[in-house]
């Protein structure tokens, strides 16, 4: 396939990719965007997959209240992030599906993901979420003074940005994909923020279990 004489994933790799990809879009010979485009988009794909923690960041500075930007801040996300030379509003219609000329940044990015098995991820989540519960229980008494102490902005919400400099800080050895992963998790509504109800979805048992262990 295209992608497979592609062994370099540093800058090597992107040139070829970009070069490969605007051949594809917009070349005239049929058989050679049936013959390339899957093994080109899987390069892409990984591509979104492994820089999706720098995306999250980049989407946070454009989307709206419902956590969607628009195709031209997407556009321009993803060229700052991934710096491909091309145009990615051709490659829309493989990537994303727009509703009403906006993309959900969550939805986008939870298409790109490698298959884990649930239980685990759920208990590697578990594990980080206590980790995040002994750095805070002794300091703030209850559920919401450590929300209220990560909230920067006081706006009643952790944005991505607030919630993963506030992770970085307790030292978890957690990778960037890692740290968006654990956020994704935590923000059932998809809105690309973490409220109070999400965030005590995510805690309440974490540190009712570190609060009896300090009574103890």
């Amino acid at each position: 396939g295209a992608i497979a004489i592609l062994e370099d994933n540093g800058q090597n790799y992107k040139d070829s990719l970009s070069f490969i990809t605007y051949n594809i879009l917009k070349g005239s010979k049929k058989e050679l965007k049936e013959e390339c485009i899957s093994d080109t988009l899987s390069g892409i794909y990984g591509q979104i997959f492994d820089n999706r923690h720098l995306l999250a960041m980049e989407f946070e500075k454009y989307n709206d209240e419902n956590g969607n930007v628009t195709v031209a801040q997407w556009s321009d996300c993803l060229n700052k992030v991934i710096e491909l030379n091309i145009d990615w509003d051709d490659l829309l219609p493989y990537l994303a599906k727009p509703i009403a000329g906006k993309i959900n940044c969550h939805y986008f990015l939870s298409r790109f993901t490698i298959s884990v098995n649930k239980t685990y991820l759920q208990g590697f989540h578990e594990i980080i979420a206590e980790q995040i519960c002994s750095n805070l229980c002794n300091t703030y008494p209850s559920i919401e003074e450590i929300f209220n102490s990560l909230d920067q902005d006081n706006d009643g919400l952790l944005s991505y940005e607030e919630f993963s400099t506030a992770l970085r800080n307790f030292n978890l050895d957690l990778t960037d994909g890692q740290l968006y992963d654990f956020i994704s998790s935590c923000d059932s509504n998809r809105d690309g923020s973490i409220n109070l109800q999400e965030f005590k979805e995510h805690f309440s048992h974490g540190l009712d279990r570190e609060a009896s262990r300090l009574d103890s």
